[in-house]
């Protein structure tokens, strides 16, 4: 449906990057064992950038909602990944039975890193292992698989991670808050959201400073985001369907601290990241020899660690009416600029 395009280019802004023909899912050819290292290199700081990334946009201001008071806010994010972690060196200790031709230095691109040098290929001679002890004599040949994004064609070289928050004032300086992406698709790509935070008003409980002009509160909140990209693989002896499945979630908990000027209100925050994401490669697939042909299901299934750490956060929000507009950036184990728009009531 056109709506759910509309709703993905938004969500991921995947669709206003460079998207590569070229199928990464041609690595299954190889053995999980070696499929499983080639990926770890290839998918993981994307992966974890997008969990730092939707740790940001849940707050714009210390102060939550009074009661029955809300906020409707539009907030991307994009987590720097710097020039060396958009591609890697493949070094063939670290594989079995598999070498890069055609490529003098050996640094290849991630899931980021756009184009493979021209002429570069994987070439592999020996057993293809897989889950349930299925053995393979192979040899096989194909091109370096291209990145699916091309960061030098994104805002600020960064990741995207938008996020759409609601956020509802209760009772006694708590506000709850949501953000919710059904699930979308649109060509290969995929995506679903959820998240669930509360912000309270701390200031309130701490004697001798209550009575002071700022605000002061403590943020907790989860996301988790499910991004799906099609994988049709067919290298000759090797065929089958699927889908990468790249699931990150970060549970975040700052403090806030905020003074408000007229319209403008500076705000300042420290806390910490944690981070978790996995990567699984589903489907059946096949291998075809001269004498038999077996299937192989669900061959991949990675975790990624190290995304998470301590954090702290700049930024600034202008209050016109009920209309508002923030940006901020984040020190963090990858960087990220955030900037939005809303309404804000009460």
């Amino acid at each position: 449906m056109q709506v759910n395009r509309i709703l993905l280019s938004i969500a991921l802004a995947a669709l206003t990057l460079t998207s590569y023909a070229q199928n990464f899912g041609d690595i299954l050819a190889v053995g999980a064992e070696n499929a499983e290292t080639y990926l770890t290199h290839y998918a993981g700081p994307a992966i974890n950038s997008f969990g730092n990334g939707m740790s940001e946009g849940w707050y714009n201001t210390a102060k939550p909602h009074k009661s029955l008071g809300f906020n409707l806010t539009v907030s991307p994010s994009f987590a720097f990944i710097p020039q060396d972690d958009r591609t890697f060196l493949f070094d063939p200790a670290e594989y079995q039975d598999l070498r890069l031709e055609g490529d003098a230095d050996g640094i290849i691109p991630t899931l980021v890193g756009g184009d493979a040098e021209a002429g570069s290929e994987l070439v592999f001679s020996g057993e293809a292992t897989y889950p349930g002890g299925l053995t393979f004599d192979a040899e096989q040949r194909f091109d370096v698989p291209d990145g699916v994004i091309d960061l030098n064609n994104v805002p600020f070289g960064g990741s995207p991670a938008p996020t759409y928050n609601i956020g509802v004032g209760l009772v006694k300086g708590t506000e709850v808050k949501v953000r919710v992406l059904p699930e979308v698709s649109a060509g290969d790509f995929g995506a679903s959201m959820f998240g669930l935070g509360v912000q309270h008003d701390i200031k309130q409980w701490i004697p001798g400073i209550s009575k002071l002009p700022f605000d002061l509160s403590a943020l907790v909140a989860f996301s988790k985001l499910n991004l799906t990209y099609d994988i049709n693989v067919n290298t000759g002896d090797f065929e089958g369907q699927g889908e990468a499945v790249f699931a990150t979630s970060s549970t975040t908990v700052q403090g806030i601290i905020s003074k408000k000027l007229l319209f403008f209100t500076p705000y300042f925050a420290v806390g910490f990241n944690a981070v978790s994401s996995t990567l699984d490669v589903n489907g059946t697939y096949r291998y075809n020899t001269a004498t038999s042909s077996s299937e192989i299901e669900d061959p991949v299934s990675l975790e990624f660690s190290g995304a998470g750490g301590m954090r702290s956060t700049i930024g600034g929000r202008v209050k016109l009416a009920f209309f508002t507009l923030h940006a901020a950036y984040t020190l963090q184990r990858y960087n990220t600029f955030n900037t939005g728009i809303g309404i804000s009531i009460r």
